[in-house]
């Protein structure tokens, strides 16, 4: 495992480890999360087996903008009101997928996120495939939002950590279902479920 500061060296190594079905650590704007090729079952197999997560418990994906997600999921009226007052920004929203993907769509939906973190964002931008966003943590366990945090199991299974200090936020993504006529908030985190409803009116 080799631990890097965030910066250009990163980038690259990150980018080289992804295309290799490999794992790294980097920093979102949430968490740190642990990272794949979204599009490499063997190497998202290897996420659930580091994080001992059940296999039938899917995890969401990051992209670098709205044009990335909308060739994975359909945007409805409602999520593009929504995305476009809150993305790139510590919002998970849950969307109808226009194709399966394994360890990622479940009963026809995938999770996205675009983070504000001007190194994910990059990252994302660089690679041009969707990277798994899940926490660097045991399944059930504690978010890390430091390097510090990060329990050693999950140091073990990486190729590479990116440390760029604490997260922007202290509260995890919020989790936001999108996919039909009216928002279910799964899970209430750093934006409020007041501004998500606010967002509407």
């Amino acid at each position: 495992m080799e631990k890097l500061e965030a910066g250009d060296e990163a980038l690259n190594k990150c980018l080289s480890t992804l295309s290799k079905g490999e794992l790294i650590v980097y920093p979102t704007d949430t968490l740190y999360g642990l990272g794949a090729d979204a599009t490499i079952n063997g190497a998202v197999e290897k996420v659930f087996a580091a994080k001992r997560r059940p296999i039938d418990k899917v995890v969401s994906i990051a992209v670098a903008n709205i044009i990335a997600a909308e060739d994975l999921v359909n945007f409805t009226p409602t999520a593009k009101i929504i995305a476009a007052k809150f993305l790139p920004g510590p919002l998970t929203i849950i969307l109808k997928a226009k194709s399966e993907m394994k360890f990622v769509s479940k009963d026809g939906k995938i999770g996205i996120r675009i983070p504000d973190s001007d190194f994910a964002l990059a990252l994302l931008k660089s690679y041009n495939r969707p990277i798994i966003a899940t926490s660097a943590n045991l399944s059930g366990g504690l978010n890390p939002m430091e390097v510090s945090e990060i329990p050693a199991e999950i140091l073990e299974s990486v190729s590479v950590v990116v440390d760029q200090g604490r997260t922007k936020y202290s509260a995890p993504s919020t989790i936001v279902d999108l996919s039909g006529d009216t928002i279910e908030i799964v899970r209430e985190g750093a934006i409020s479920i007041d501004a998500i409803r606010d967002a509407i009116k």
